[in-house]
């Protein structure tokens, strides 16, 4: 009887021991470690977000997202250079400013024979003439009427200098080529073109060109 009831209660604790084993083993199982389940909170965090955040160190500094918003593009870096077609102006005390470049004046252009007859004409005020053959002329007397002309001496030599106070010629200077040209204007009572003349060596041979108050134009040789 005694030995009956010992075996009943080894079986009874072999049955228990049995039981309290395979339920271990299913909490084992089942269990998950800690350090591998995200925490609360971040797996839903994330999804919202749809990235996972950068580095502290790739993240733009405070204020630094904003300027560029504001300001619509990003400052470029020292060493980026100029766009293509951009002029880089000099600035501060150091820069030299660039002068602008001056007309070519009246006197520096070409007059010769040609040039006069096209250009010089009847009723032309005097400022006219000065802008056509510049402002470098004597005053003479016509000798016949008494009132005042302009002598023009064109392609001169440097050093000439001609001191004929009437409408007189130099015929000299005009053959060894001293003057090449000898223009004389004369003005009316309007200060406009009245008339004018003017003689120049051509082949060895001294040429008249005259335009008359009328407008009649007449060219001669007055010196062979």
């Amino acid at each position: 009887m005694k030995k009956s009831m010992v075996l009943l209660m080894i079986a009874v604790a072999i049955v228990l021991a049995s039981g309290c084993g395979e339920k271990s083993s299913r909490e084992g199982e089942s269990a998950v470690p800690s350090s591998t389940q995200p925490s609360a909170g971040t797996e839903q965090k994330n999804a919202d977000a749809g990235t996972v955040a950068p580095p502290v160190s790739q993240q733009p500094e405070a204020g630094t997202e904003h300027k560029n918003a504001d300001t619509g593009k990003a400052s470029p870096s020292v060493g980026t250079p100029p766009a293509k077609g951009t002029e880089t102006k000099p600035s501060g005390a150091g820069a030299a400013s660039q002068p602008s470049p001056k007309k070519a004046a009246s006197t520096d252009r070409k007059i010769d024979v040609d040039y006069i007859k096209q250009n010089l004409k009847m009723n032309m005020s005097q400022d006219e003439v000065k802008k056509l053959l510049g402002s470098t002329y004597t005053e003479v007397t016509n000798a016949m009427e008494g009132n005042k002309m302009w002598r023009y001496d064109i392609g001169t030599k440097q050093g000439y200098n001609y001191q004929g106070e009437m409408d007189s010629i130099d015929m000299d200077g005009l053959i060894n080529g001293s003057v090449t040209i000898q223009l004389f204007v004369d003005w009316s009572e309007e200060k406009t073109v009245n008339h004018y003349s003017f003689l120049y060596l051509k082949d060895g041979k001294i040429y008249e060109y005259r335009v008359f108050e009328d407008g009649q134009v007449k060219e001669s040789i007055v010196q062979e």
